[in-house]
């Protein structure tokens, strides 16, 4: 399967320069763990929030030292893929990088997407998943709810 059949194609982009603090905020509100940064149309880095997390100062949420961008903690080699990678081919990378998130690039530079490792979480409980067997209130016949929805597709 390719990476263009299960990537996330909706992309959150910050800029280099943009403040932590409502890059954090704006990932909170977005309920997302990564953000792609982008210079000039082009991808400069990527910023996860346990990049973030290294910077941050306990407090209500996190609190952030005044002046810290995102260029401070971004991570600037980013690792991305083709849009003619397999899953398989990205999921490998994830796991021997320690990574959660793989930009998808056209050979022009062009973003298409980003795998993330939700992403391949969700791929998996899609072809793992079965219904439960709920057994119908009232009838002894032995009847599960989830057989009866069965017949009526």
């Amino acid at each position: 399967m390719l990476v263009t059949e299960k990537m996330s194609s909706q992309l959150h982009y910050v800029s280099p320069d943009d403040n932590l603090q409502s890059v954090y905020a704006r990932m909170i509100e977005l309920k997302v763990r990564h953000m792609l940064v982008i210079d000039a149309g082009r991808l400069v880095g990527i910023l996860s929030d346990r990049d973030m997390l290294l910077f941050a100062k306990p407090g209500y949420g996190y609190l952030f030292p005044d002046g810290r961008c995102v260029r401070d903690v971004m991570a600037q080699e980013v690792i991305k893929v083709s849009p003619d990678a397999s899953l398989d081919e990205v999921a490998k990378i994830m796991l021997e990088l320690r990574i959660d998130a793989v930009p998808i690039l056209r050979s022009d530079g062009h973003i298409m997407g980003v795998v993330t490792a939700t992403d391949l979480i969700r791929l998996i409980a899609d072809r793992t998943f079965e219904p439960p067997r709920v057994p119908l209130s009232n009838d002894s016949s032995g009847a599960y709810a989830s057989e009866l929805c069965e017949d009526l597709v």
